[in-house]
């Protein structure tokens, strides 16, 4: 990485099914008191990251740019291979989140993807993480 400045980011797939996150939950109600962007909340309960992360033993690691213009390649990627279970209404409440301020026309966050880009000769590593008590 070319970048001393660069960042991390972990990058976890989510999955509609019969459960909510509990952890999520958590995140979405603090959410409820930052309608707009700019506003800010700090959360009553603890959240617990890790049980936000697959307790799968792979995942994909590169380096690659930021999401949104100008593209920096500044970031090193870490994503998940496996996603993890929220229920439709938590997948309904991130659909809901906007991405402008009070006075501005309302712009939600959802289908805020970039298209795909090429890989180019960018090394994509998958690395999995060995079991407890493995002799490996």
């Amino acid at each position: 990485m070319d970048h001393e400045d660069g960042v991390g980011v972990l990058a976890v797939f989510l999955k509609v099914g019969t459960k909510a996150n509990p952890e999520l939950t958590k995140i979405l109600e603090g959410l409820k008191h930052c309608e707009f962007r700019g506003k800010s909340f700090v959360l009553e309960d603890k959240v617990d990251i890790v049980k936000l992360i697959p307790q799968s033993s792979f995942y994909f690691v590169y380096q690659g740019s930021l999401a949104r213009p100008p593209c920096i390649e500044c970031v090193v990627w870490i994503v998940f291979k496996d996603p993890i279970e929220i229920s439709q209404s938590q997948l309904d409440a991130l659909n809901e989140l906007q991405n402008h301020r009070r006075r501005q026309e309302g712009i939600k966050i959802s289908n805020n993807y970039r298209p795909l880009c090429e890989r180019g000769s960018r090394e994509i590593l998958l690395v999995k993480v060995p079991k407890k008590g493995c002799p490996c």
